[in-house]
């Protein structure tokens, strides 16, 4: 048997597989041995031990394009691209974290258009990223103000943007959708808002639909009972072949207004099973369902920490586990026993069934625009980008770990 401090010369990796092996009360018997052993243990869980936020200052952007912009960007090798619509030209802004300090570039866009096609500028679109390739779809007219099913392709090389030809497969349009990447070969595209034919009344979607950007084909799913409740500006991340669906808004059939979504629970799309899942999140004491209900097969229990209903959150992994971070509240936080509720990064082991939280230390409440949770150049830990609720205001920084191990 290793004895303490011979354990504690073991590589971090090696020191994540042992704790791998251990149970969820294993693991917390062992976090309680020691502080380095807590500290690894809160390491191993959460990416930190004690994370605070430490915001970037001096940067120069104009906030009013992300607000009418949210979600639009994609990161690609520590580089977040946005492309900007405007009436008269696109313009792509990236910021490079590589750089010191981190400042946003101005990139023009050549349009190559054919003769038949005409430029459309759009906002609330989506994007997602294969290789080189940006890809937008959808979105709000800026001129007309009537939803698009427009379809563009940017090379981040040439910073050459073209359309993709509208066919029989193409969507409808549609605004406040998500799009993702499942691998070098297929986008995939979920939910948002919709017009009905002949009216002016918008109502949500659970549209979803696979697009072959090789072929250039759509392909739509059959429904499942399993499938996502209808939304909008939903979160959405792709883990091991499997897309996670959380939060958003829904239009009030009653009022029609928009609304944050009652739906607590996570929503799973399993690629390669071609399949739907439904993560249940804990009761309101923190425990699972009893077990003497009879769930169907594809739904999953959970217990732990409180999640909540939000829009505007963060959802990424992060050493397999899946990550919820700030956002707006539908019942602002009053579940939550302690202090600055919006500070709390939930964490869902997916394996241990189980939710769990860390506090982010002087974060403020915030819709997250873009994370990136892979920049590893300087180990500085989560970069996001968000705006402040009230007045949309454009804030960056960093989760950083105040204890360095």
């Amino acid at each position: 048997m290793l004895e303490g401090n011979r354990l504690a010369k073991l590589p971090t990796e090696t020191l994540y597989l042992i704790m791998e092996q251990l149970n969820r009360n294993d693991l917390k018997n062992f976090s309680k041995t020691c502080r380095w052993f807590y500290q690894m243990s809160s390491k191993f869980r959460f990416g930190f031990v004690s994370p605070e936020w430490e915001v970037v200052k001096d940067f120069d952007f104009k906030s009013n394009f992300i607000a009418s912009n949210y979600r639009d960007g994609v990161w690609s090798n520590n580089i977040f691209y946005l492309v900007i619509f405007s009436k008269e030209e696109p313009i792509c802004w990236s910021l490079n974290l590589t750089n010191r300090p981190i400042t946003w570039t101005r990139n023009p866009i050549t349009k190559i258009l054919e003769s038949d096609d005409l430029y459309e500028p759009v906002r609330y679109s989506a994007s997602a990223i294969v290789e080189e390739i940006i890809y937008i779809y959808g979105g709000e007219n800026i001129e007309t103000k009537k939803l698009s099913n427009v379809f563009y392709k940017l090379d981040i090389k040439t910073f050459n943007m073209s359309k993709i030809k509208e066919s029989s497969t193409t969507p409808a349009p549609r605004k406040m959708h998500t799009l993702n990447t499942i691998d070098d070969d297929r986008l995939i595209m979920f939910g948002g808002k919709c017009l009905m034919e002949g009216e002016e009344n918008m109502y949500d979607t659970q549209h979803f639909a696979i697009y072959d950007v090789k072929k250039n084909i759509w392909s739509y799913h059959r429904e499942s009972i399993n499938m996502p409740y209808r939304r909008a500006s939903h979160s959405t991340t792709v883990l091991d072949e499997r897309l996670y669906i959380y939060g958003g808004q829904q239009i009030n059939s009653i009022s029609k207004l928009t609304e944050i979504h009652d739906d607590k629970d996570i929503h799973l799309y399993n690629i390669r099973q071609d399949s739907w899942h439904r993560i249940i999140t804990p009761s309101p004491d923190g425990s699972r369902l009893s077990p003497t209900l009879s769930l169907p097969s594809e739904w999953t229990a959970t217990d732990g920490s409180k999640v909540g209903r939000r829009v505007d959150a963060a959802m990424f992994s992060m050493h397999h586990r899946i990550i919820i971070l700030s956002g707006m509240e539908k019942d602002n936080f009053d579940y939550e026993q302690e202090g600055r509720p919006w500070e709390l990064l939930k964490s869902l082991s997916l394996e241990e069934r189980n939710w769990d939280h860390i506090r982010v230390k002087g974060l403020p409440q915030m819709g997250c625009v873009a994370v990136v949770s892979e920049y590893k150049t300087d180990k500085k830990g989560i970069f996001v980008i968000g705006k402040v609720h009230d007045d949309d205001k454009l804030i960056m920084g960093w989760i950083k770990d105040s204890i360095d191990m």
